[in-house]
């Protein structure tokens, strides 16, 4: 079973390969999303009409990643402070 320095290693770069394929593939400008629903075969309408529909779940995919982010900061963070107080030269005593 690998180690989980190991485990945390490979997470940890896998999750920011995902990060980095998701923000090339999102359209950054609404020329771009109408060009990408053409080249999937739909037309500029439903690129209108998508864009209002969207925009909600856009804004609610945002939110849960940034709550996610933030509870892995705080599980790094209280991870962190268990280990300094396991290796205080108090704690040996």
């Amino acid at each position: 079973m690998p180690a989980p320095e190991h485990r945390a290693r490979v997470a940890s770069r896998s999750t920011s390969a995902v990060a980095v394929l998701a923000a090339a593939l999102v359209p950054k400008c609404p020329l771009c999303v109408v060009a990408m629903l053409t080249a999937l075969g739909l037309s500029s309408a439903w690129a209108t009409f998508l864009g209002g529909v969207a925009r909600p779940f856009v804004f609610a995919l945002a939110g849960m990643a940034i709550a996610l982010v933030g509870f892995f900061e705080l599980r790094r963070f209280t991870a962190r402070l268990r280990s300094q107080r396991s290796t205080s030269c108090c704690a040996r005593s």
